[in-house]
């Protein structure tokens, strides 16, 4: 604008996090990639999806234009989208990393949804610093804040996990809509 005209300034996405330094003066920088599906495909993620389907949607996402989807019906099993490796030379021991993700979607008989966090071992292994859930997703969105403690060996980074899980109940599936994952160090 020009002359004093109106302008205006549209914002989307927006995220607000604590930037809590520890001693090394780190602290704040998100270290997902794609975490909102923007790129319109799965850029930063590794999904393993042979007992479902893992796709992109533009139904009714959380905030911008996408969203990732996870879909499974085979009785007892899992499918699962992943940040693998994130974070190298950025997170160590005893960091303190905020997970945040929103959900919708529905389960059927013992369907869930688990969010897990790993520390990954230079020269492979990984240490499990912890499971949260179940999360039964509904149609609405929620977010989920989890704080998790770095009490393995990040020396490849971290491995921020979103798993479907089926029971051996007849009828069970997860159909999860997942937007807005974020993994910020504190």
């Amino acid at each position: 604008a020009q002359n004093f005209e109106p302008s205006g300034v549209f914002y989307d996405n927006v995220l607000v996090t604590s930037a809590v330094t520890d001693d090394n003066g780190g602290g704040g920088d998100e270290l997902t990639t794609n975490g909102d599906f923007e790129t319109g495909d799965f850029t930063g993620w590794t999904n393993f999806c042979d007992n479902g389907t893992c796709a992109v949607t533009t139904d009714n996402p959380n905030g911008g234009d996408y969203a990732g989807s996870v879909f499974i019906d085979t009785l007892g099993a899992n499918a699962v989208i992943k940040q693998e490796r994130i974070g190298a030379g950025e997170v160590a021991t005893g960091d303190t990393i905020l997970v945040e993700l929103a959900i919708r979607g529905s389960v059927g008989p013992g369907g869930v949804v688990f969010l897990e966090l790993f520390s990954e071992n230079v020269g492979g292994g990984v240490d499990n610093e912890g499971l949260r859930g179940p999360f039964f997703p509904t149609n609405d969105w929620v977010q989920i804040s989890e704080v998790f403690t770095l009490n393995g060996s990040p020396g490849d980074g971290i491995t921020v996990q979103i798993a479907t899980v089926t029971s051996g109940d007849a009828g069970s599936f997860v159909d999860l809509i997942v937007d807005d994952v974020s993994a910020v160090k504190q």
